[in-house]
C-alpha cells in the first residue's frame, strides 16, 4: 500500500477520499473522455498548446541553468579537471555528431523507399549534406529530406523506381540450375559414377 489515499474527483472540482482504494472520475455529460487531441474542445486545445509552450521554456531554461553550472565548474577545476572536462566534451561531441548523422542517414534511407530503384544511391549521393537535414534542436527535418531527395530524382530520374517491385533492383536469376550442362549431363551425375 502506498498510504496516499485515492480520490474521486466531482463536477465542481472537490475531490474526496476512497477507502477502497478505487479511483473513478465523473465528468459533465457533455465532453468527451478521450484522450486524442482530436476529441479536446477549443480551451482544451488551447491548454494542450499552453502547456507544451510551457515545458519547452523549462527545458530551454533546464539547459541554461546547466551550461552556466558547468561553466562555474570549468572555472573552478583544476588543470588536471579541465582536462578531463573537455576531453569529455570532446567525445560528447563526437558521439553525438556520429548519431546524428546515423539518424539523418536513416531518415534519407526511409524517404527515399519507395522513390528511388536502389535506395543506397540516396543515400551515397546525400551523405555529404546530411547535418542540413537535422534541426538545431537535434530533429530531423522531414520537408528538407523530401526536397532534396525529389530534386535528386529531377536531376537522376533513371534512379526512380517503376515497376512492380519499387525500391528494390531486380531479382537476378543465373537460370535453371537442374538442366543438363553439356553432353555428359549435371555434373553431380559426374561425380557419382
Amino acid at each position: 500500500m502506498s498510504g496516499t489515499a485515492d480520490t474521486t474527483s466531482t463536477t465542481d472540482g472537490t475531490s474526496t477520499g476512497d477507502p477502497a482504494g478505487t479511483s473513478t472520475t465523473t465528468t459533465d455529460p457533455g465532453t468527451t473522455t478521450g484522450t486524442g487531441e482530436h476529441e479536446l474542445g477549443d480551451a482544451g486545445k488551447r491548454a494542450l498548446v499552453a502547456e507544451r509552450e510551457r515545458a519547452a521554456a523549462a527545458e530551454r531554461a533546464a539547459a541554461e541553468l546547466q551550461r552556466k553550472l558547468d561553466a562555474l565548474t570549468e572555472a573552478t577545476a583544476s588543470e588536471a579537471e579541465k582536462a578531463v572536462i573537455k576531453a569529455r566534451k570532446e567525445g560528447e561531441q563526437a558521439a553525438t555528431a556520429k548519431f546524428v548523422t546515423k539518424l539523418a542517414e536513416s531518415a534519407v534511407r526511409s524517404a527515399a523507399t519507395g522513390k528511388f530503384r536502389d535506395v543506397t544511391d540516396a543515400v551515397d549521393h546525400l551523405r555529404g549534406r546530411l547535418s542540413e537535414f537535422v534541426t538545431a534542436d537535434g530533429d530531423i527535418d522531414d520537408k528538407a529530406v523530401t526536397a532534396a531527395l525529389d530534386k535528386l530524382l529531377k536531376d537522376k530520374p533513371h534512379w526512380a523506381a517503376t515497376g512492380s517491385n519499387p525500391g528494390r533492383l531486380p531479382a537476378s536469376d543465373a537460370g535453371d540450375r537442374n538442366r543438363s550442362q553439356g553432353k555428359y549431363g549435371p555434373i553431380n551425375d559426374l561425380l557419382r559414377q
